[in-house]
């Protein structure tokens, strides 16, 4: 599927999104063109409805603002990304700035709503939708894996809720830039795995074939989120983040172990 936007032909899905909502004026800051370098990840970091929430930024004043948020199996679009939304916010300088490249004038802020009501996380149907809707700015825009951050990254906030740990953040970031797809009858598929060896791991082009393994293209490090492909015969398919590129290829599941003894400790 290809489609014209922002003066470039996109050849991949177009996440839908719903543009009924849109923020109040005196929200945001008026911009014709700018160059847009990061996307910022953020959360709520409250039980709420999403459409409230953009509600809230079409009939009131606000002192921050967002792009996108995405809950409840809706994308809303609030700001379009050529105009300034106030995501990254610093009042009285209460937080500690971590980052200086990324601003408000050069990055489109993305939040995350409808946390779980019993476990305060943001739930995986949201999760896949920020994900498309991630990888479809980053193919629209030019943006590398490297400057999709979270908001925690800049300051010294503690957002986005529930990924502040640099592991927890990992595995986040490869649910956001690497697709699901479903596979029938294989309960492993889109796992994300940690793996576990005593130095580096190999990576092969091919699973074995007639008992010859396949050619080595790569190596891993030791605790590595990788994301896992179709599991067969004791060899799966892994995405993984190396050098700013999404990169795949194959490994043994069996050595060395991934997520301790067994494949089956999966996310999704």
């Amino acid at each position: 599927m290809s489609f014209f936007e922002g003066g470039k032909v996109i050849t991949m899905i177009k996440p839908i999104i719903n543009t009924t909502i849109k923020a109040s004026s005196q929200n945001y800051t008026k911009c014709n063109s700018r160059k847009i370098k990061y996307i910022i990840i953020h959360s709520t970091g409250h039980v709420a409805t999403t459409k409230n929430y953009a509600l809230a930024l079409k009939n009131n004043k606000c002192n921050a603002s967002f792009h996108y948020i995405i809950g409840d199996k809706e994308i809303y679009r609030c700001i379009e990304y050529n105009n300034i939304a106030w995501h990254i916010v610093n009042p009285n300088n209460t937080y500690k700035i971590k980052m200086v490249q990324p601003k408000n004038s050069n990055s489109i802020g993305i939040e995350m709503s409808k946390l779980n009501s019993n476990t305060g996380k943001v739930d995986e149907t949201t999760i896949k939708l920020t994900g498309q809707l991630v990888r479809y700015l980053m193919y629209l825009l030019d943006i590398p894996p490297n400057r999709i951050l979270r908001h925690y990254d800049v300051l010294s906030k503690p957002c986005p809720t529930g990924f502040l740990t640099q592991e927890k953040w990992n595995k986040l970031k490869l649910k956001l830039l690497i697709p699901h797809t479903t596979i029938k009858n294989a309960q492993n598929y889109n796992c994300i795995a940690k793996v576990i060896c005593d130095n580096k791991l190999n990576v092969r082009n091919n699973r074995p074939i007639n008992n010859k393994l396949g050619k080595k293209v790569d190596t891993i490090e030791n605790n590595t989120f990788v994301k896992l492909g179709y599991v067969y015969d004791n060899w799966s398919s892994i995405f993984y983040l190396k050098n700013n590129k999404i990169l795949n290829g194959f490994v043994n599941i069996n050595y060395p172990k991934i997520m301790g003894a067994s494949i089956s400790l999966c996310i999704y």
